[in-house]
């Protein structure tokens, strides 16, 4: 069964290659870059990456950005504690690719950087950020994904508060303006 993953993940690369990227969206390293939207996607899946994530909003917000917040659940029994927009396992096809109203609200919107804080594994979340409009992407490292401006190493067992560790300190080395 093993190598029907794999196919999966194959065919998951060629379409995600296929969602090009639009020319205003391609990052600028602008060191006098306003930053005012910020969006997220994340893994929520594990509730106790609630209060890790909630921290980062807010930590955000009091920087007077405008935060967004996109995750998706492997549980369904977990759903409703989540105050953030989201979506499930069944909005995922075979493919990885997902479908769901807030999916398509969270990428009409322009972000000025958008961070994906889900498992390098985690397909569906490619493909949002992917189809994302924003102007500077991070997000994990993952073989034969190359979307993001920035690709930040994330284990494949969980830890998020290692990986927005190391997102935070990449984001200090990298001068933008929060006034």
């Amino acid at each position: 069964m093993q190598w029907v993953q794999h196919l999966r993940e194959k065919i998951f690369l060629k379409i995600l290659k296929n969602v090009h990227r639009r020319p205003e969206d391609t990052a600028s390293m602008d060191p006098n870059m306003r930053v005012t939207s910020i969006g997220i996607l994340f893994d929520g899946t594990f509730p106790e990456d609630r209060q890790v994530l909630d921290q980062l909003v807010q930590q955000l917000r009091q920087s007077n950005n405008q935060v967004l917040v996109l995750g998706y659940i492997d549980n369904y029994s977990i759903a409703s504690t989540y105050p953030f927009k989201h979506f499930y396992k069944k909005h995922v096809n075979w493919l990885y690719v997902p479908k769901h109203p807030d999916i398509n609200q969270f990428t009409r919107i322009h972000y000025d950087i958008l961070l994906n804080l889900g498992r390098p594994d985690l397909f569906p979340l490619h493909y949002i950020a992917q189809q994302a409009r924003a102007s500077f992407k991070v997000g994990p490292h993952y073989a034969g994904i190359e979307i993001y401006d920035v690709m930040v190493h994330a284990p494949n067992e969980h830890n998020l508060d290692g990986f927005i560790a190391n997102v935070k300190r990449l984001l200090k080395n990298i001068q933008y303006r929060n006034d």
